[in-house]
């Protein structure tokens, strides 16, 4: 079917030039894919432009704090391009989230609309002050548009990104530690993002992405779906991640380029019928949020034929260090130092160190946050003279690879000695029996901490004396204090929806299986 080409790409973003563009220069190409249809990027542009109608028609200006709550399908990627065109701050939520959650996205942002997806319970959107919008399907389309279904009359009293005039986007930590923090980005920000992602993940219209990491998180709504669209490349989208329907997208829809989080990798490994499939469309796989091993990455491209490549950064300023594509994985690195960024590495007191010396990375570049909404002391101590210090402990080599040890707070101290959980979870990782694992350092009285082990072995390992043979592993290549004192072999390692260990969750498992601390 061919489309009429737009006559111009006049529109009140720029963020969104590209993608009309696109329209303009390859209006039939398939934007976007999901399990209930396609759009073309023809179709997706006027799409967008029907949206922003809407989005205006039903109360949404520029500036207005939008809570979206999206779900991974097509009607989510044209609400979150449509938002962006008007002008609109999109405040990034987790659709599953509790009603205290969803007060929380909206008194630490004032949000007065919410754009909610399928999987959002209706009850925890009944807030005063909220107007709510969801996907409607008229006449057996496959594809919805989303309209004003609830109106509250009262007003939500907080009002706290009016003094952010650049800002576009707001997104939230995990949360592993208290309540998750309210992140402020410019819509310049996520421009360079997406920008960094064209030059490292070589990213063109020649690609086909799979989109198959959830929209609440940056990871899977701006660095996967957003730079696809962004680029010109096809995106294929999973509402849910599978191990067998993942591998059966990459065969249907010769997908080239698959961004996942380590825990899907192993799941992909550990997928009984993996070898069924036709993975010879990817030329690369990318690691990210997480930590994964260098046994991992060796097994995971010895299985798809592909380079597994690693990006560190966090959502304070995502794209930091990106291995580039095309070139070899650097082992150990989590990154390498990406176009326009810069990473140092500082002692305590704010001096940077030497090349290849170990302390807390730092960095600054064009993605970097505007500030912690609501939070003045936090943002005063974690972005200082430009740099964002990251809390994590890592060093770097003179080529600008970055080597991350662990977040400060994880660092297991044993009778004074510093240890990296990462350190030992690699080492571990590389045993034959061991298809998942993750390190804790539960207290103790006379060392200050001891190393546990939560290990999760191949099902057709030998149980008998598993932990023995661990023990000997570690020993073996490991210096005695950081030899685990104990192991537990245990069915999953509890992740949250970035791929990031939980590891208050573990130190429970370990009470519970201890029969207490």
């Amino acid at each position: 079917m061919q489309h009429q080409q737009p006559s111009d790409i006049s529109d009140p973003s720029p963020i969104l030039a590209p993608l009309w563009r696109h329209a303009m220069e390859r209006p039939d190409q398939c934007a976007v894919t999901d399990e209930a249809g396609a759009l073309s990027y023809a179709e997706l542009r006027t799409a967008i432009e029907d949206q922003m109608d809407r989005f205006r028609a039903n109360g949404i200006a520029a500036r207005d704090p939008v809570l979206v709550l999206f779900d991974v399908c097509i009607e989510s990627v044209i609400a979150y391009w449509a938002l962006h065109g008007i002008g609109a701050i999109l405040v990034v939520g987790d659709p599953t989230g509790t009603r205290a959650d969803i007060d929380h996205y909206i008194r630490a942002t004032g949000a007065r609309h919410v754009v909610a997806g399928d999987s959002a319970d209706q009850t925890v959107l009944s807030s005063p002050g909220q107007t709510v919008h969801r996907p409607t399907r008229t006449d057996g389309a496959a594809i919805g548009v989303w309209e004003k279904v609830t109106v509250c009359k009262a007003r939500p009293a907080a009002e706290t990104v009016e003094h952010l005039a650049e800002c576009g986007l707001i997104l939230f930590s995990s949360g592993t530690t208290g309540k998750p923090k309210a992140i402020a980005h410019s819509r310049q920000a996520i421009t360079a993002l997406h920008e960094t992602l064209l030059k490292t993940w070589k990213l063109s219209p020649d690609d086909v992405v799979l989109g198959a990491l959830p929209f609440y998180t940056i990871y899977g709504l701006i660095f996967s779906a957003g730079s696809a669209i962004y680029s010109g490349a096809t995106l294929v989208l999973m509402e849910r991640f599978h191990p067998g329907r993942a591998l059966q997208s990459i065969e249907r829809h010769k997908v080239t380029t698959a961004p996942f989080v380590p825990a899907m990798i192993i799941m992909i490994l550990n997928y009984a019928e993996k070898d069924r499939f036709d993975c010879s469309s990817l030329r690369v796989v990318y690691s990210a949020s997480a930590p994964i091993s260098e046994t991992d990455i060796e097994r995971f491209s010895d299985f798809a034929g592909t380079s597994v490549i690693c990006n560190y950064g966090m959502t304070e300023i995502p794209g930091a260090a990106v291995e580039v594509a095309g070139h070899p994985h650097q082992v150990g690195s989590a990154g390498r130092v990406s176009p326009g960024f810069e990473i140092s590495i500082r002692d305590e007191g704010g001096n940077v160190l030497p090349i290849g010396e170990v302390g807390e990375i730092a960095m600054r570049g064009p993605s970097r946050m505007l500030e912690y909404l609501g939070e003045p002391e936090m943002t005063a101590k974690r972005l200082r003279d430009g740099w964002i210090y990251s809390q994590d402990k890592g060093r770097k080599d003179a080529a600008g690879n970055v080597y991350v040890l662990g977040r400060t707070s994880e660092m297991i101290i044993r009778g004074g000695l510093n240890i990296s959980p990462l350190e030992i979870e690699n080492t571990l990782a590389s045993h034959e029996a061991v298809v998942d694992v993750a390190v804790v350092g539960p207290a103790d009285r006379v060392l200050g901490q001891i190393v546990s082990a939560f290990v999760v072995p191949r099902a057709d390992a030998p149980q008998d004396r598993l932990d023995e043979a661990l023990r000997q592993h570690c020993s073996d290549r490991l210096a005695p204090p950081k030899v685990p004192a104990e192991y537990f072999i245990i069915e999953e390692i509890p992740r949250n929806a970035a791929g990031k260990v939980s590891r208050k969750a573990l130190l429970a498992t370990r009470d519970a299986l201890l029969g207490g601390p």
